[in-house]
């Protein structure tokens, strides 16, 4: 067992860095060097670790001020293993025909069936409700409303974007978004213009949800920044239909011949190859990201 202590090494010792040091010749964070940096015992005193409450009532509750009950603070990341996790299983089938034809030669046909569920599954419990309704627009389509702005990467107090129907309702009376902008889209779009051109959609909507009218959406705003929760939810299909023809030393001749048809869906999504961050494209409807292996993800509505 271990701590982990990041460090950050600025440069060997050299007269013309600041607060040269030459008892410490790689000057980091808090003046860390190597002989001292993540050592505990003979060579070192000290190990940095969060403060600890002296007792904590169950059940612990994190969050901010809007959560009532909470009794200790706002946490980064929470990861929650299913309690009705189930493992895996695979099941494979095949069926084929043979038949022998003239010339020393045969012909097959069959079909290669595989399935498989439960499979293990991470999914992100706080990503963004794209379909969220607010004032008659969906937040999908006032996202992409303000991408395509003209004026979304201009000063809004001078051009400012036109009013998306979810941002004006959602956001009425905010003081951050709303007050001194033509309308709360221009609010939107001055802050975060740079993450709506680039499709950075959870930055956008964790950056507004504090200020909604009605209360924050996911509780990334008010207790988890992260909620990972490992699920078996994940599933795949492959099916195939093969017809082969096969000539052995007939005159001299040897042939193989192969046509195979097949088709595989899977509802996941793999972003490495670990499976320990691997994530559902969406939460909301797992289905919703069912596709063929090698184009999984379906353009955002």
């Amino acid at each position: 067992m271990g701590f982990g202590q990041s460090l950050l090494c600025l440069a060997p010792f050299s007269p013309i860095l600041s607060n040269p040091d030459p008892t410490k010749p790689c000057k980091g964070n808090s003046g860390t060097a190597p002989d001292t940096a993540m050592r505990i015992g003979t060579d070192g005193s000290t190990v940095p670790l969060p403060p600890i409450l002296a007792s904590v009532t169950p059940p612990v509750v994190p969050g901010n001020a809007l959560v009532p009950g909470a009794n200790i603070s706002f946490v980064p990341n929470s990861q929650v293993q299913d309690p009705q996790w189930k493992p895996g299983s695979h099941n494979t089938w095949d069926f084929t025909i043979q038949r022998e034809l003239p010339g020393k030669s045969r012909v097959e046909v069959g079909y290669v069936g595989h399935t498989a569920r439960n499979i293990y599954q991470g999914i992100d419990l706080n990503q963004v409700p794209f379909f969220m309704v607010a004032g008659g627009q969906s937040f999908a389509q006032a996202f992409d409303a303000l991408a395509a702005d003209p004026n979304l990467t201009k000063n809004q107090t001078q051009f400012p974007v036109a009013p998306q129907p979810f941002f004006e309702t959602a956001l009425a009376g905010s003081n951050k978004f709303c007050v001194g902008f033509a309308n709360c889209t221009a609010g939107v779009a001055s802050s975060f213009s740079g993450d709506v051109a680039n499709q950075r959609v959870r930055n956008t909507f964790n950056g507004i949800q504090s200020q909604f009218s009605f209360g924050p959406a996911t509780n990334a705003a008010t207790q988890f920044t992260n909620f990972f929760y490992w699920s078996s939810l994940a599933k795949s299909n492959y099916n195939a239909a093969f017809v082969s023809y096969h000539i052995r030393a007939y005159r001299g001749l040897t042939l193989d011949t192969n046509f195979t048809y097949r088709h595989s869906q899977t509802v996941t999504i793999l972003i490495t190859t670990t499976g320990l961050q691997d994530l559902i494209v969406s939460t909301f409807s797992p289905c919703w990201a069912s596709g063929s292996c090698l184009s999984m993800a379906k353009p955002r509505g």
